[in-house]
C-alpha cells in the first residue's frame, strides 16, 4: 500500500461485572488513545470474560468497520456503514449500550481488500466529534448530534486514489485538526470510483480549525516517496523519514514550514527516528547514525 505517513506533522465490552472498577478513569478520544501511543493509565481492567459472562452490555452495529471507537465520559462514537451503503456516525451511551443518536454523513460505501469507506476512526475533544470517511466526507457534530460543519475533500482535491481505499484517521493536536490527503498517481487499476478526470494528484497534510472546519494551512513534504516510518516529534520539530532514506524536518507551528531535507539514502529505511540526550538515531538498511554532538 502506497501511503504518505504525514500525520504527526500528525470500551467496548465495558467494565467486567466481576472485576473491581478502575481506580482512575480516562477517556479514549482518538484511535491511539489519550497519549497517542495506544496506552492508558487505567487500572483494574478485565482479564477474563466470555461472550455471556462479565459483559456489561452488547450493542448491535449496522455494518463492518475497522474504525476504533472514540470514548469521552459516557459517550461512545462509532463510524460504520449500513446495508444500504450509507456511512454513519453513531453515538452510544456507555452506561447501557443504547444508541443516543445516529447520523448519515455520506453515501457510497464500498469494500476493497480488508478495508471499506468507514475505516477512519472518529476523534473527539470532549465537546465535538469529528469523523472522516474514504469518500472524502469530513464532518463535525456536537455531543447532541447537531451538525457543526461539513466538507467534502474529494470534491476539493480530487477523489481519493489509494490502494485498498483511504483509511487515515483525523488527528486532534493542540487545538488543530489534521487530515492526511493521500493520493496515488496515477489512479491504480481496479479503482474506478477514483476516476474524476483529474490527471495529477498530490498528497499533503491539511490543517483545519476544528470549530469552523476552515483551512489554516496545507503542506507538502516536497518529495514523492513512500513513508513507512512514523514521524517523530521533538524540540518543536517533526522528523519524517522516507523509505528511500530522505529525512524531512518540519517546524511545528501555526504555518507549514520545511526546515531541511537531508538525503541519507541506504534504502530500504523503515524505522522511525529515535531521540535521546540531544541526539538523533537514524537506522538505515546498512548503518545506525548518531546525529548531534558527541
Amino acid at each position: 500500500m502506497v501511503r504518505n505517513n504525514i500525520a504527526g506533522l500528525w470500551v467496548y465490552l465495558g467494565a467486567a461485572a466481576l472485576v473491581a472498577a478502575p481506580l482512575r478513569a480516562e477517556n479514549w478520544p482518538q484511535w491511539r488513545g489519550p497519549y497517542l501511543n495506544g496506552s492508558t493509565s487505567e487500572k483494574g481492567l478485565p482479564v477474563q470474560w466470555s461472550k455471556t459472562e462479565g459483559v456489561a452490555w452488547v450493542a448491535p452495529l449496522p455494518g463492518l468497520s475497522g474504525a476504533t471507537p472514540a470514548v469521552w465520559e459516557n459517550s461512545i462514537f462509532i463510524s460504520s456503514p449500513d446495508p444500504q451503503k450509507n456511512l454513519l456516525l453513531i453515538c452510544i451511551d456507555r452506561k447501557d449500550g443504547k444508541v443516543r443518536w445516529q447520523k448519515t454523513v455520506a453515501a457510497g460505501d464500498m469494500d476493497k481488500g480488508r478495508n471499506n469507506m468507514a475505516s477512519p476512526s472518529p476523534v473527539t475533544d470532549g465537546k465535538s466529534v469529528f469523523v472522516m470517511f474514504g469518500t472524502g466526507d469530513l464532518a463535525a457534530f456536537d455531543f447532541l448530534g447537531n451538525e457543526l460543519w461539513k466538507r467534502n475533500l474529494a470534491r476539493e482535491y480530487g477523489r481519493f486514489s489509494i490502494n485498498w481505499l483511504y483509511g487515515s484517521s483525523p488527528l486532534l493536536h493542540q487545538g488543530k485538526l489534521y487530515i492526511e490527503v493521500i493520493q496515488q498517481n496515477p489512479v491504480p487499476p481496479g479503482y474506478p470510483q477514483a476516476q474524476d478526470g483529474n490527471p495529477d494528484r498530490d498528497s499533503f497534510l491539511l490543517c483545519l480549525d476544528p470549530q469552523s472546519g476552515g483551512k489554516q494551512w496545507e503542506g507538502n513534504l516536497g518529495v514523492r516517496e513512500i513513508f513507512r516510518a512514523s514521524p517523530t516529534g521533538a524540540d518543536g520539530k517533526i522528523y519524517c523519514l522516507s523509505e528511500s532514506g530522505t529525512v524531512v524536518v518540519v517546524e511545528e507551528g501555526t504555518a507549514f514550514k520545511i526546515l531541511s531535507t537531508i538525503q541519507m539514502g541506504e534504502s530500504p529505511v523503515r524505522s522511525s527516528i529515535a531521540v535521546s540526550h540531544g541526539q538523533l538515531f537514524i537506522r538505515t538498511a546498512r548503518n545506525l547514525y548518531c546525529i548531534g554532538k558527541s
